[in-house]
């Protein structure tokens, strides 16, 4: 097909909408309508059709009542298999998880038929597939594939044990394809409706125009789209206060994710370092900024943006220091920074999302941030309504004001106690009482949690946000985030607390301590695996990873004490599991090592169950070495002493060096078998350079003193 003017702008080539010859007729044909849709600039169809799409986070239901009853565990799991292996043949670009009793997107139905008989649900929004597969194929693995399959768009995959690399690259074409129509319907919104996503103040600037225009107040509407973000961007970089290393790392930061930016909106933005004073974006340092509102922690960063056009839109003031330590900061931090303040630039909102370039931290940040595609689309999307605007202000024409309003039928959402494995659900009703459409974008702050809500809400109606919580490897009270991004211009960004109870269906239980000591005589360790299902399943076999040590498991009922609940007794009824230690020499042992327990099991909840245990011998120091940094005053570092589950007391901390002092404190007061031991430097020593012996005094007559080595990053 030929693709309009408003495409061919875009960066994909109309190669990259072709429909894919391996596409099912059902695909082909509703990727046909969206794309003509496209070509007629019809947003309105567009959307209804793209809401029919397959969608990236799949649920299938099982029906098995048919399958007989010694198949349904074979069944279970070769569909499980089937998921998975789409989902790691795809990277993870597409999930397939089980919606347990509830409806899914893909109905897995076993019947009497002969072939697999795939049938689409017509206008279904999200798409639903129905598949009647064959119970007497004795191939649920295939079948299931090929139900995936169809679901993502394919017509038929090859058959076999596996996927081949044929269907593979098949699959990401369709996919690619999913998404470009996605996109693409998604840029032809009106003009005027501002993206989920956008600031507060973004959002306000676009009513204040509008409301300008409506009032026939050209002057201050002038003003206004005078600081709309522009696709021609300058900036600045004022590194009159770093020194020479900063300056060079520093400014490489900034350049480094500028460039990102450049990059990724590659064809729709351009960038131009220019001098202070006179730029669009402007960056500049400080020794310590001042403390956050209501906290003990100075800002990272300050952001001042501006209310009149001949000013940079944006200024971020970087903290040469940061966090409760006031650490120096560090170059990933600079471009982390930068990163957000670009952003923030084409007037995007801050984002709870660790990671993304629009969740920054005031303290340390561990690692460097990354530019989502959910932040690119919206951040292309407000420089378009920018351009809109622009040529609206410049002929005069007015704009009806209307806002979209997010109104939540609750403030958290609270699931149902769990068994491990199980999905979680829980829902809540979003509404639009305001007067334009209410634009939506759910996700969770972690892969355990995801969530449902249409795109869109018209003024006046309302939704089903649903959240979705998988259980898997989860246990006991669980809590994380629901983000949700609007368009709404007081709640750009809300985050919705969700929580869960989840009982683990095998649990860990120890018995006196989760160590196994190598200096003791007995050379066994024992620990209990409790199963909160009545039928207890079966172990098949016992491994240990991480050592040459062996496990063996036996039934077990009874009562024991538990060592990570205060010593209180617990019934078990599951497993006894002796870890046999007496292979490995003593003498070989350094430290504390972590060994991992695998319990292979026929539950196909739960086929696979993990303990982990610390093996070591006697007192033990982590780390093995007191490392103080780099640093240029007063500077500390923690090390902990430990053997968990066996108390002793330590007498005296010294070391060879006048410049340090510590403090020390037991992990638990009642049971001190670990302590952390801080060593503070006083910041006098030449040049900061110290390296020496500290010496820990304990009442353990078999270590009665105990040495690590200290040291700056100066020597």
């Amino acid at each position: 097909m030929i693709l309009s003017a408003l495409f061919a702008a875009m960066l994909t080539s109309e190669q990259d909408y072709v429909i894919p010859a391996e596409a099912s007729a059902d695909y082909r044909k509703l990727a046909t309508s969206i794309e003509d849709a496209m070509v007629e600039k019809n947003y309105e169809k567009g959307a209804a059709l793209i809401a029919q799409l397959p969608r990236a986070n799949a649920t299938f239901r099982v029906d098995a009542t048919k399958v007989p009853a010694a198949q349904r565990i074979i069944f279970a799991a070769a569909i499980a298999e089937s998921a998975k292996m789409w989902q790691a043949a795809l990277d993870g670009t597409v999930t397939f998880s089980s919606s347990g009793a509830g409806p899914g997107d893909i109905t897995l139905l076993f019947t009497s038929v002969s072939t697999p008989l795939l049938t689409w649900t017509p206008n279904a929004t999200p798409a639903k597939l129905t598949a009647n597969l064959p119970v007497s194929s004795g191939n649920a693995a295939y079948d299931s594939r090929v139900a995936f399959a169809r679901y993502i768009g394919l017509g038929t995959i090859s058959k076999g044990p596996s996927l081949t690399p044929k269907d593979i690259e098949a699959a990401k074409k369709i996919l690619n394809l999913t998404r470009l129509l996605n996109e693409t319907i998604q840029s032809m919104a009106p003009d005027f409706q501002v993206p989920a996503g956008a600031s507060s103040e973004f959002h306000h600037l676009v009513l204040d125009i509008a409301k300008a225009l409506s009032a026939k107040n050209y002057a201050e509407a002038d003003l206004l789209g005078a600081r709309l973000p522009k696709s021609k961007v300058t900036w600045s970089f004022d590194d009159s206060k770093l020194n020479a290393d900063q300056k060079e790392q520093f400014s490489q930061s900034a350049q480094v994710a500028v460039e990102g930016w450049e990059k990724f909106m590659a064809g729709q933005v351009e960038f131009k370092k220019v001098p202070k004073g006179k730029a669009d974006i402007s960056f500049s340092f400080e020794p310590v900024l001042a403390k956050v509102p209501g906290t003990n922690q100075v800002a990272g960063t300050a952001f001042f943006l501006a209310g009149d056009a001949s000013l940079p839109q944006i200024e971020a003031v970087i903290g040469l220091k940061r966090g409760p330590k006031l650490d120096f900061v560090l170059a990933r931090e600079v471009y982390n920074e930068c990163l957000f303040t670009v952003g923030r630039y084409f007037g995007l909102a801050p984002s709870p999302q660790v990671g993304a370039a629009m969740g920054r931290l005031e303290g340390q940040m561990p690692n460097q941030n990354n530019l989502n595609q959910a932040e690119n689309g919206a951040a292309r999307k407000v420089l378009s309504l920018s351009t809109y605007l622009r040529g609206t202000i410049q002929k005069r024409q007015s704009i009806e004001v209307r806002q979209p309003i997010v109104s939540l039928e609750k403030l958290k959402l609270d699931f149902d106690p769990q068994l491990e494995g199980d999905l979680g659900r829980a829902t809540m009703l979003v509404s639009n009482p305001g007067t334009s459409t209410l634009v939506l974008e759910l996700k969770g702050d972690c892969g355990c949690i995801t969530g449902e809500v249409q795109a869109t809400i018209l003024p006046g109606k309302s939704a089903i946000l649903t959240g979705k919580f998988d259980t898997i490897a989860l246990a006991g009270d669980v809590h994380h985030n629901l983000i949700l991004k609007t368009n709404d211009p007081d709640k750009p960004v809300i985050v919705i607390p969700v929580s869960i109870t989840v009982t683990p269906r095998a649990e860990i239980v120890f018995p006196n301590t989760n160590t196994a000591y190598m200096d003791q005589p007995e050379r066994t360790f024992v620990f209990y695996v409790h199963s909160a299902e009545s039928k207890l399943f079966k172990v098949s076999e016992a491994n240990v990873m991480g050592m040459s040590l062996t496990a063996k498991a036996e039934p077990f009922d009874g009562e024991v004490t538990n060592f990570q609940k205060a010593g209180k007794k617990q019934l078990i009824h599951g497993y006894k599991v002796t870890v046999d230690t007496s292979k490995v020499p003593t003498e070989a042992l350094f430290g504390r090592n972590s060994i991992t327990v695998y319990l292979r099991t026929d539950s196909p909840k739960i086929n696979l169950v993990k303990a982990q245990v610390f093996v070591q011998k006697g007192i033990v120091s982590l780390p093995e070495t007191v490392y103080l940094g780099s640093p240029q005053g007063v500077a500390d570092s923690t090390f902990s002493l430990i053997r968990t589950g066996r108390p002793f007391a330590i007498k005296k901390v010294t070391s060879d060096s006048k410049f340090l002092t510590f403090e020390i404190t037991p992990h638990t007061p009642t049971n001190p078998s670990a302590y952390n031991i801080r060593v503070i430097y006083d910041g006098k020593a030449p040049g900061h350079r110290i390296k020496g012996i500290i010496t820990i005094e304990t009442d353990d007559p078999k270590q009665p003193t105990i040495k690590l080595p200290y040291q700056t990053n100066q020597t």
